[in-house]
């Protein structure tokens, strides 16, 4: 009969760990912040997100040096607290309360990490902070309705003031998926950053070479027209000096004719001078010949006149000598 009483208890028992509710916590761990007023070990602040059967109930802080080993883990209720942790109906915080969880098992054999109220590394080391408590007295707080501590006691039992205890299996599990995915995130935005950079300063070069190329192609294209203009200049200048050779030679052949002309009729002129001259002694001579002529023939009249004359008074009948012509 006591067999059958142990064995009917145990089945009853194991019935009721089977049955027992699930109460999960998850720590998600997303980033570590390092404060500049603080020294180590208490400098070191590692901020994450508290959640409960997978809904977010707040933030959660943890001492950086006094970190839980990632993994799973039991969660034990304690009921007294020596550091006014425990957790009593509308949020009153004592020694003494009916909410209070341990994480249990954790290695190396670390015992007494709590979730507590907190949220400076300095006040843990290795218990999970849920953010700050106001202090009412001496190891007493007060915390709001939305703490994420009273929010676990009250899910846990479901009302502010319970009149009993729930069967609910509590389980803690420390991840740090959140911190993984900001490093995975941190990296694709520096991969991401980076592949910027690069185009930007793949960009930057494009655009540099492109202005180069412009640069060149202007350069190219202004010593072109710098040489096309130098060869219409010197083309120009060399039209114009054969123009001016041409001029000078059309001047100088104008100017030898024109002294050839005036050449020529200098010695037209002479020669009409000459001719004037030759004729004008012909005439002279004419003229003379004339004169002497008429003289001449004057004095033979004469002669014979006197000669006439003469014989008449004489009586011969023989004519006198005719007058000697004089050499011309």
């Amino acid at each position: 009969m006591k067999m059958l009483y142990t064995t009917a208890l145990l089945l009853s028992v194991a019935s009721l760990v089977q049955s027992a509710e699930p109460f999960t916590i998850k720590i998600d761990r997303a980033k570590t912040v390092i404060l500049q007023d603080q020294k180590p070990p208490n400098n070191k602040l590692v901020e994450g997100t508290i959640s409960l059967n997978g809904k977010p109930i707040g933030i959660s802080y943890e001492n950086g040096d006094y970190l839980i080993a990632l993994g799973s883990y039991k969660g034990v209720m304690r009921y007294v607290s020596p550091n006014g942790f425990a957790q009593n109906p509308f949020g009153k915080l004592a020694q003494q309360g009916d909410f209070l969880i341990e994480i249990a098992g954790v290695p190396p054999n670390r015992t007494n990490l709590l979730f507590h109220g907190g949220d400076k590394p300095k006040f843990s080391q290795g218990c999970v902070m849920l953010g700050p408590v106001v202090r009412t007295g001496p190891k007493q707080g007060q915390i709001e309705p939305d703490h994420p501590l009273r929010i676990l006691r009250t899910e846990f039992y479901g009302s502010e003031e319970p009149i009993a205890s729930p069967d609910k299996a509590i389980s803690i599990v420390i991840s740090d998926d959140l911190m993984v995915a900001a490093k995975k995130a941190k990296e694709a935005a520096a991969q991401q950053a980076k592949l910027a950079t690069e185009a930007k300063q793949r960009q930057h070069w494009e655009a540099t070479q492109k202005m180069i190329e412009e640069s060149q192609e202007r350069s190219r294209r202004d010593q072109e027209e710098a040489d096309r203009r130098r060869k219409a200049d010197q083309e120009m200048r060399e039209r114009r000096e054969k123009e001016e050779r041409a001029q000078a030679e059309e001047k100088k052949e104008r100017d030898r004719k024109q002294a050839e002309a005036q050449e020529r009729e200098r010695r037209e002129a002479d020669e009409r001078w000459r001719e004037s001259q030759r004729r004008a002694e012909a005439e002279r001579q004419r003229q003379e010949e004339y004169y002497r002529q008429q003289a001449y023939e004057a004095e033979k009249s004469r002669a014979q006149e006197r000669a006439r004359s003469s014989s008449w008074s004489t009586g011969s009948s023989s004519p006198p000598p005719a007058p000697i012509r004089p050499i011309p």
